[in-house]
């Protein structure tokens, strides 16, 4: 076989390597791991808010696609408080949500926690990976807005994301229910944390991430409107982002970039930290952040009262 042979015999093989990786890091993508009850069970972990001392319902949303998921709505500490309504990232599920739910509960009135679709317990079937999510997000909200009670949307990573995206949209509605954002290790570019996930894994990025996501965004959504420091921008109540200096998956940068776009936005770093588990790397820290921000948006309330009287 002469040279030209070769070459096309290797480009060939090349060309199904990256195929077949491109068509696994979709299934990866749109069908995370799923964390259940067994999940929860077997690593010892909380499997139902009693467990933590909190007085919770669990109930059923019906998204517009006839998926569901089932909640926690969590009884708050503050009667008056807002509803905090907690959306987790990708592969992750709202039993994680639950071993934060305590440090929430001291400024709401209730607290809710949901599976995000093709997480946990939701009915979905693939991941839309926080695009058809935000549409999710507002519906959940539409749906629990039953007596003016206002609003805070945290996440963490994908869930940060779509909580930023979601009170963009609302706000440009014409609505002003929700009184702050607070997110986790978020992203402003949808490459980002797959890249991240590739690198973690040890495996190359190119070109397989780029086919992957030109993939998804033909075939699923349209991508164009989806960073966030977009969305930040037009935010006009505290957004609070807490991101590890060490984040091998969305670098600091990403978090950086989202609080410098938002009018009323800040970033609080946390030494050594990675991705997610920052709360368990320092809670003194992460209680002292929720603080402040809370703080913020109390201000922040006033003001506007003041300003309408």
């Amino acid at each position: 076989m002469d040279i030209l042979g070769l070459l096309i015999l290797f480009a060939l093989a090349y060309a199904i390597i990256i195929a077949i990786g491109t068509l696994k890091l979709l299934q990866l993508l749109l069908h995370p791991e799923r964390i259940t009850y067994a999940n929860a069970l077997t690593k010892g972990w909380p499997t139902q808010p009693a467990e933590l001392q909190l007085n919770a319902t669990e109930e059923i949303h019906k998204f517009e696609d006839s998926s569901e998921s089932p909640y926690w709505n969590i009884q708050g500490e503050k009667q008056n408080g807002p509803i905090i309504i907690f959306t987790h990232g990708w592969s992750s599920g709202r039993y994680i949500a639950l071993m934060k739910a305590t440090l929430f509960t001291p400024y709401a009135s209730r607290v809710i926690l949901y599976d995000l679709r093709a997480h946990g317990d939701n009915t979905a079937k693939q991941s839309k990976l926080g695009t058809q999510e935000t549409d999710d997000l507002l519906h959940l909200m539409n749906t629990l807005d039953q007596d003016n009670t206002p609003f805070i949307l945290m996440g963490s990573s994908m869930g940060g994301g779509i909580s930023i995206a979601a009170a963009s949209r609302d706000f440009q509605a014409g609505n002003h229910r929700i009184l702050g954002v607070f997110a986790d290790g978020a992203y402003d570019d949808p490459l980002e944390p797959i890249k991240g996930q590739i690198r973690f894994r040890k495996m190359p990025v190119f070109p397989m991430v780029q086919l992957a996501y030109y993939h998804f965004k033909f075939w699923h959504n349209n991508l164009k409107d989806f960073h966030r420091a977009k969305h930040a921008a037009s935010i006009p109540v505290p957004l609070c982002l807490v991101h590890g200096d060490q984040d091998p998956i969305c670098p600091l940068e990403e978090g950086q970039m989202i609080a410098d776009a938002a009018p009323q936005g800040w970033l609080v770093q946390f030494p050594g930290g990675q991705h997610g588990g920052l709360a368990t790397l320092n809670l003194e820290l992460y209680q002292n952040t929720l603080q402040v921000f809370f703080n913020k948006i109390n201000i922040s309330t006033t003001q506007k009262v003041n300003t309408h009287e």
